[in-house]
């Protein structure tokens, strides 16, 4: 599963470890139990033993339960809630391409049943990535209107973190927040933020 402008650098690398690659796409802005579905018998009619996730929340939340099913079988909708995860997924490594979701080491895992029209929320230790590596390279292909966004994810989760019971989570996650909040206030990227909605209005026209 990767994110576009990644796809050859990854299957590349993949292929210099001496290792078979099976490449899945089919994923949807916030991932639908369908995509889930659809990617976990990918994997497994290609006899996969590892699952890489490159792209942003949406394409690690998806890999995460594609993992789940690969591991568990049966539906989705079974492991919703707290600490209902029987097994735990296959080996999983993240490699985020946005900034802010967090979904390459959290314990979530959400995905949206069409069905009933509502976001679902796995949580279970069983539901951290066993890698997630990090590379400020990745994050390049993001416009400045997309950063200013990521960063303002990064913030409201600081804030949530905050008001929440945990409060050594919230001491870290704090600094984080404020350090999103500074880069919201650079002139230069909300700057770049403004030509980059006018440039989209102007192809969308």
């Amino acid at each position: 599963m990767v994110a576009a402008g990644w796809t050859e650098q990854v299957l590349l690398s993949v292929e210099c470890a001496g290792l078979q690659s099976a490449l899945y796409t089919h994923v949807t802005p916030n991932p639908r139990i369908d995509d889930a579905t659809a990617g976990a018998a990918v994997y497994a009619e290609e006899g996969c033993d590892i699952l890489v996730a490159v792209g942003g929340g949406s394409a690690i939340d998806c890999a995460k339960c594609i993992g789940l099913l690969a591991a568990n079988r049966g539906d989705l909708r079974d492991l919703v809630g707290v600490d209902n995860v029987g097994a735990p997924m296959p080996p999983t490594i993240c490699i985020p391409t946005t900034a802010g979701t967090s979904a390459d080491l959290s314990q979530f895992a959400t995905i949206v049943d069409a069905e009933i029209k509502r976001k679902l929320l796995i949580i279970s230790k069983a539901v951290v990535p066993d890698l997630s590596l990090i590379d400020p390279a990745t994050l390049t292909t993001m416009d400045a209107f997309l950063t200013a966004c990521t960063g303002l994810d990064a913030l409201v989760h600081a804030l949530e973190a905050y008001v929440f019971a945990g409060a050594l989570a919230a001491d870290g996650r704090s600094c984080a927040g404020g350090h999103a909040a500074y880069q919201l206030q650079s002139p230069a990227v909300d700057r770049r933020a403004g030509q980059s909605r006018v440039s989209r209005q102007h192809d969308a026209g």
